[in-house]
């Protein structure tokens, strides 16, 4: 990962076609959320592709309002990442370990910002402790499958 992403990873024992059905399910997101801004109510697809857009409202605490998302990279049961109208990509990525094993990598990539990126670096700074909570809500949500 560069400076300009924001990323953590876990082992989860589970094979990568479960947590990617998860993960590639918006209607599932705010079972993993970590961050606590996402609320229950999303309009899209039960299973996002490339291309796929999905609407979601955002309780910032502060700030309240809807944001529609593009998948924007995808290849089935590795990675898929998705952005809203600004330029930052959130991404997983899974690497199959072995049978029932997965390592997944959650990142936020603020990259695409450009020369603006030290702004959004600042202004997303919390999201190092999300993503964490996140990946852990993961593990949890996709073992019980298991």
């Amino acid at each position: 990962m560069t400076a300009k992403t924001m990323s953590s990873s876990i082992e989860i024992a589970a094979d990568s076609e479960v947590i990617f059905a998860i993960v590639a399910n918006p209607h599932r997101h705010p079972e993993i959320d970590g961050s606590g801004t996402l609320g229950t109510e999303i309009v899209g697809p039960d299973r996002l592709v490339q291309g796929s857009r999905f609407k979601v409202k955002v309780d910032q605490g502060w700030m309240r309002y809807p944001t529609t998302n593009r998948v924007v990279e995808y290849e089935p049961n590795r990675l898929i990442a998705w952005r809203h109208i600004a330029p930052q990509r959130w991404r997983y990525e899974l690497e199959p370990l072995g049978p029932k094993r997965t390592r997944v990598t959650e990142s936020m990539d603020y990259g695409y910002w450009g020369p603006l990126a030290f702004i959004a670096k600042r202004a997303f700074h919390g999201d190092q402790a999300a993503i964490e909570r996140t990946l852990t809500r993961l593990k949890e949500v996709a073992e019980r499958v298991e």
